[in-house]
């Protein structure tokens, strides 16, 4: 079992299906994985239940996921936030970084490719 495994990660999606399939790989993969699918009840549950990453939609009602990602990193410098979205452009990826993103995947991902998205956020520093 990867040392990866058990993180608490939220799946934020207003598509309550996709939000509740990534959830569901998630937990597959060995962690602790909830969803929401309304972008103005994140603040909330991350202050509840203090996930380690959260994984982000970007074009959501009420607040897209560039306003939010850049709220959770103000508020929590320490939490991984990823985009999960279907746009994938340069420019895309370029905005998601400005935002404080953490990673940038296009949809729809695969249990392979979020493990390894995972790997690689919670990777032990190395040593130089």
């Amino acid at each position: 079992m990867s040392s990866i495994n058990g993180r608490k990660i939220l799946v934020v999606d207003d598509n309550a299906d996709g939000a509740e399939s990534m959830a569901f790989v998630l937990r597959a993969l060995g962690h602790d994985a909830d969803y929401l699918s309304d972008a103005r009840r994140v603040m909330g549950m991350v202050r509840e239940r203090k996930p380690d990453a959260v994984f982000l939609d970007i074009n959501m009602p009420y607040l897209d996921g560039y306003q939010l990602a850049a709220m959770l990193k103000r508020e929590l410098e320490d939490l991984h936030v990823v985009a999960i979205t279907g746009r994938d452009s340069s420019l895309d990826r370029k905005l998601s970084r400005e935002a404080g993103f953490d990673a940038h995947v296009a949809k729809p991902a695969d249990a392979a490719l979020l493990q390894s998205i995972l790997e690689t956020l919670f990777a032990p520093p190395r040593r130089r």
